[in-house]
Formats: structure tokens, C-alpha cells, sequence
């Protein structure tokens, strides 16, 4: 018997090798900042804002509170005209508006955080009570939460 260097395997990973620049080259939506795992625009911003809120209440610049206070709140983020911003889960909620005893605006998922929104096709509740909507922005959701939640 002949030994064989070439098997169905080791073709597969080779042409998966070879394919994984030109299928994963557009994987990300939007371009980083070099060295950033962060895309420009409002995540950007909210973990920019998110950063100086932490930054601030470890240095005891200010003291730890639900809301993040708007002297905070980066370009971006005051662009889409908050009433309140705050974190969940690592990721930033910006809440835009209050009807009906139910909160409505957008959650911007961060890459350093743990937990990713998770949409569906029917709306139901999601984890602590949120529901997300995509948008047309990678990262972005349009979210629903019961007040008080």
C-alpha cells in the first residue's frame, strides 16, 4: 500500500485555509480604528461614554449611580437625544423615550461585553425584560422594557 499525503481532510482544511481571508474579510460591519475592536460611531461613543463614567467613579470623581450622568454622554450618544442612559450587562441602553409604562429606545452592544442581545422574528421577552428589534446599523437594537423592570 502507497502511503498517502493527500486525504479528504487535509484537503478540506487546506482549501479552508486558503478561502478563510476571502470569506471573513467582510465579516465586520463598518471599519475599526486600528487596534480597536471597536467600530467608529455610536459604539464607539458608547463605550467611550461608558469609560468615563467608570473612569470618573474609580477615581472617586463621582459616586456609583443607575443612570450615567449626561457630562458623561459622548457626541453621539446626545445625538440620539436620550432621557436617560445606563448600563446593562456591560452594554449601553439609551433610553429615548418613556409611554405607557414602558421604556423604548436603543441598546448598543459592546464586543467587551458578556452578554449579546438576541433577536427573533415574534417579540417576546427577552433576558430582564427586554425585547430587541434589529436596526440597519451591525450592533445596534432598538429595544421595548417594561418600566421598573
Amino acid at each position: 500500500m502507497r502511503p498517502t499525503f493527500f486525504n479528504a481532510k487535509f484537503g478540506f482544511r487546506v482549501l479552508m485555509a486558503l478561502l478563510a481571508p476571502l470569506l471573513c474579510g467582510g465579516c465586520m460591519q463598518g471599519q475599526a480604528e486600528p487596534g480597536s475592536m471597536f467600530r467608529k460611531g455610536v459604539q464607539r461613543d458608547a463605550w467611550q461614554t461608558e469609560a468615563n463614567y467608570s473612569e470618573a467613579v474609580l477615581l472617586h470623581k463621582d459616586r456609583p449611580r443607575k443612570e450615567i450622568p449626561s457630562v458623561y454622554w459622548e457626541p453621539r450618544i446626545q445625538q440620539l437625544h436620550p432621557l436617560k442612559v445606563y448600563i446593562h450587562r456591560l452594554n449601553l441602553v439609551v433610553v429615548q423615550k418613556e409611554q405607557d409604562g414602558k421604556e423604548y429606545g436603543r441598546y448598543v452592544y459592546l464586543p467587551t461585553a458578556p452578554y449579546m442581545p438576541k433577536t427573533s422574528w415574534f417579540p417576546k421577552t427577552g433576558v430582564d425584560g427586554f425585547v430587541f428589534r434589529e436596526t440597519v446599523v451591525w450592533d445596534e437594537y432598538d429595544y421595548t422594557r417594561a418600566l421598573g423592570y
